[in-house]
């Protein structure tokens, strides 16, 4: 970021529409998720939380559903499979990304199948177990492969879990080139999930739970994005 950017404060009217990563349709967000994605923003930054559909619904469909949830102002925000569905949207308006990027990589797209394979033989457990792997920490790990052993994950709806993964893969690649260059990326360096793009922030050693591991090292990016963005309008 250029030093005139770094002195522009950030307004205090400034509103982010946020669109939550695949948890949120494997299970609505509750208080404290909800509150572990507002630790990631500036205090000042006021957070529009977009909620999926309930019904099924084709990729366009889920497309204009979210783009008519966000207010005309907002700055666009979306983690994971929700920052794919703000670079379709990026077409017509800038977004950021967090621990997500414009496409799948080869590793993100076989975990993606196989957790639709465990879920249509309804292993909800054999669908959750990778995601422990996803840690840098080996703390967290270990407090996950146990939190697994002794609780059954919730799935509202496995097979609506699977179809919105099915749509997951074919959002893979539909951002486009100009949506690419608006996009301001938070990546960690060893996404289990996504190619890193070009232009994207990278946060040394952190995996695709970057979010949750360094919620710092995510605030103190998007302060920087949203505080240039600012200069520039």
């Amino acid at each position: 970021m250029d030093s005139d950017s770094r002195r522009v404060p950030l307004p205090s009217s400034l509103k982010v529409a946020v669109i939550p990563g695949g948890d949120a349709f494997v299970k609505p967000l509750d208080e404290l998720r909800k509150e572990r994605i507002t630790r990631l923003f500036p205090a000042n930054v006021s957070l529009h939380f977009i909620a999926y559909p309930h019904e099924r619904c084709s990729l366009d469909d889920l497309t204009e559903s979210i783009m008519a949830s966000i207010p005309g102002e907002a700055v666009i925000a979306g983690i994971s499979f929700g920052g794919l569905l703000a670079l379709r949207i990026a077409e017509s308006r800038p977004a950021i990304l967090i621990s997500s990027g414009p496409r799948f990589s080869a590793e993100g797209r076989a975990r993606i199948e196989q957790q639709i394979t465990a879920l249509e033989r309804g292993d909800v457990r054999a669908m959750a177990a990778p995601f422990v792997s996803l840690f840098r920490s080996p703390l967290l790990r270990t407090f996950g492969r146990v939190r697994l052993a002794l609780k059954r994950p919730l799935i509202s709806d496995p097979a609506y879990v699977i179809h919105m993964l099915r749509l997951a893969l074919k959002c893979d690649s539909n951002g486009g080139r100009g949506a690419l260059a608006r996009a301001s990326i938070i990546i960690g360096e060893h996404d289990q999930f996504f190619d890193i793009a070009e232009n994207a922030i990278v946060i040394p050693r952190e995996t695709h739970m970057l979010p949750i591991e360094n919620p710092r090292a995510v605030r103190d990016a998007l302060t920087e994005i949203l505080r240039a963005s600012s200069a520039r309008a």
